[in-house]
């Protein structure tokens, strides 16, 4: 039987859509997130403004490590690696991000890390997890200082890949 699709989702493989990923690294003085030194946020495009905005510095496109083992129906999530400039975090007093990660008083490493999918101005929260490590490259050249940020998943969408599994395995014959 051939794969028919509505109008509608015709119309939007023809519309350019734009997805951004946005990363929001907790630090240890996190309670609610109502202050705006509890957090570093970065994203693969500038979203929001002030001292609340999510910072163009992600120069990779992240991507998610996960398996499924159909035969014993598990599912896996790894982690997310992500490349970033050493850009200036305006809720930092304009400190770089390797100096507020490396050289400020608030700790990042083994602290939540939330990562958000934007496509079209709508967010969804897509992996929580924590920040594993994080790794200076170009020492030399501090105009090309690149940040590699380690994030290993906890929580997210297991769930979905179990139930993915699940069906598969309850489908074969």
């Amino acid at each position: 039987m051939p794969l028919t699709a509505s109008t509608d989702y015709k119309n939007a493989l023809t519309s350019t859509i734009k997805e951004e990923w946005i990363f929001e690294l907790r630090n240890n003085t996190y309670t609610d997130g109502s202050v705006n030194t509890q957090y570093i946020r970065v994203g693969t495009a500038l979203v929001g403004s002030g001292a609340t905005q999510y910072h163009s510095l992600i120069t990779s496109s992240p991507s998610i490590r996960e398996s499924i083992d159909l035969v014993e129906s598990t599912s896996k999530v790894g982690n997310i690696s992500i490349t970033c400039v050493n850009g200036q975090l305006s809720n930092h007093s304009n400190a770089t991000l390797a100096a507020e990660i490396y050289g400020g008083t608030r700790k990042y490493i083994n602290r939540d890390v939330v990562v958000k999918s934007r496509v079209g101005g709508q967010e969804n929260t897509i992996y929580t997890g924590r920040l594993k490590s994080v790794r200076l490259e170009n020492q030399d050249t501090l105009t090309d200082e690149t940040i590699r940020a380690l994030i290993r998943m906890e929580k997210g969408p297991k769930e979905h890949l179990d139930n993915v599994a699940n069906q598969i395995k309850e489908n074969t014959p």
